[in-house]
């Protein structure tokens, strides 16, 4: 990477990561602490169907060991 490459990136990350806050807020309910798994993936197909630039969203436990 040069310098050009880092400051794109740093400019853009804040953008990308408002998108994401975004996508999440609105296609996954906070139902805290009974949130499920069907919740989740039925949102993350949401997402997938809205939007065509993910290849992949992944389910994490709280060990950070992918689920789905």
């Amino acid at each position: 990477m040069v310098i050009k490459d880092i400051k794109r990136f740093s400019d853009t990350r804040y953008k990308a990561r408002a998108y994401i806050c975004y996508l999440f807020s609105r296609n996954l309910p906070n139902r805290l602490p009974g949130v499920c798994l069907e919740n989740i993936k039925a949102g993350f197909d949401k997402i997938s169907h809205e939007t065509e630039n993910f290849d992949a969203l992944y389910i994490l436990d709280e060990n950070g060991i992918q689920i789905e």
